[in-house]
């Protein structure tokens, strides 16, 4: 049938086309407006807290009333504070920093946090490779102040002049990602002559989370960014959703803690198999170090959940998250398994602020002040210095 000859029926279809766009747009309007509601309480109850915490807790925090920082969210444009740093997905690593300039907060052309040294690497003899995550990397730390400045800043000062650090911390990082950077480093043909680890809470809190230890904190994005890419028209306009905040909101309702599958191991066997797999990656470091000629040292982080000092105001005052009460008892578990195998060069930091009085830990991640860096730097001196000498 011929619509032009019957204009009824045109007229028909064009009504129905009318009504149909009427319905879709009325629905996206009211989805707008629910969406700008959320946000908008969101950000209201935000600022709130904000407010509260700033009258209770940021009075105390450890850096309070200093110019360099105003508050978390005022450090260099909250790209410390927040772990807001551009990162490009590695398929080595599952993601690695960008490069990145600022007064106070800087990351190099290879995506590595800036060491400050006299040093140049060209002049130097002796090379101090670092790995961990965000604490080594530099969370809430200026330049000069990482643990990996400081410890440049040790070796200096006790006649290794010559010796040239690099910072190859990256925010969330396991020792899975640690290990996969060195090598790939010593393919490239640079191989250092120490080699310094300083992990704990990562592996744990990823091992704990997902119920098997040497998980990447970034796997699960990657593997959704790999769903996205195989989806069709219709379903990528669906998934428009995703960038909507009541729905990620609704969607966290309904994968909640209660609602989802529990872990199937109890949590003490999940932290021997984390000490494990360290020590596996432990005893697999070693043997590259054997191979080519350098030397491996391992330290445990400590953590606020794990530490016996005691605690001042703001390390109270800090919320804990979901895994990490877990984390005193499986660090001692993960910390009995890898002393098992004295000679692959473990140390634990465990107890090294024990009878420190002032604020050590910034947060439940076991990130710390520049100052106790400081004291970590200082500890790693000890252990480093004997190879650099000989």
């Amino acid at each position: 049938m011929d619509p032009v000859s019957h204009p009824g029926l045109a007229v028909r279809a064009l009504r129905q086309l009318r009504d149909g766009w009427s319905i879709i747009g009325t629905t996206l309007l009211l989805f707008l407006i629910l969406e700008m509601g959320y946000r908008g309480q969101a950000a209201i109850r935000d600022r709130l807290r904000e407010v509260r915490e700033s009258r209770i807790a940021w009075s105390q925090h450890p850096y309070a009333g200093q110019s360099w920082f105003l508050g978390r969210k005022d450090f260099n444009n909250g790209v410390v504070g927040a772990l807001g740093i551009d990162s490009r997905l590695d398929p080595y690593r599952g993601h690695w920093s960008e490069p990145f300039s600022s007064p106070l907060f800087n990351i190099d052309s290879a995506g590595r946090r800036l060491t400050v040294q006299r040093q140049s690497e060209s002049a130097s003899r002796r090379r101090v490779f670092m790995f961990g995550g965000s604490t080594m990397f530099g969370y809430d730390m200026r330049d000069s102040f990482t643990i990996a400045s400081s410890l440049a800043a040790q070796l200096e000062a006790r006649g290794l002049s010559d010796s040239y650090v690099l910072n190859y911390g990256q925010p969330g990082f396991t020792i899975t990602q640690e290990v996969n950077t060195l090598i790939l480093e010593l393919a490239r043909g640079a191989v250092p002559d120490v080699v310094v680890f300083l992990d704990g809470y990562n592996d744990m809190n990823q091992g704990l989370r997902l119920g098997a230890p040497g998980r990447l904190v970034v796997a699960q994005q990657e593997q959704q960014l790999i769903a996205l890419g195989r989806r069709g028209f219709w379903a990528e306009l669906i998934g428009l959703g995703r960038h909507s905040e009541l729905v990620s909101r609704l969607g966290a309702v309904a994968t909640s803690p209660e609602s989802s599958p529990k872990r199937k191991e109890p949590p003490e066997v999940i932290c021997r198999s984390i000490g494990a797999y360290y020590g596996d990656m432990m005893r697999s470091v070693q043997a590259l170090a054997h191979e080519r000629g350098f030397h491996a040292v391992f330290l445990m982080q400590p953590t606020l959940e794990a530490t016996r000092k005691p605690l001042t105001v703001w390390e109270r005052s800090i919320p804990p998250l979901p895994d990490t009460p877990l984390i005193g008892p499986c660090t001692a578990i993960v910390d009995s398994v890898l002393r098992q195998s004295p000679d692959r060069g473990y140390h634990s930091l465990e107890s090294i602020f024990d009878r420190d009085t002032s604020s050590v830990f910034l947060d439940q991640s076991g990130h710390i002040t520049e100052a106790a860096g400081a004291r970590v730097a200082a500890q790693a001196a000890d252990l480093v210095e004997p190879f650099l000498r000989r």
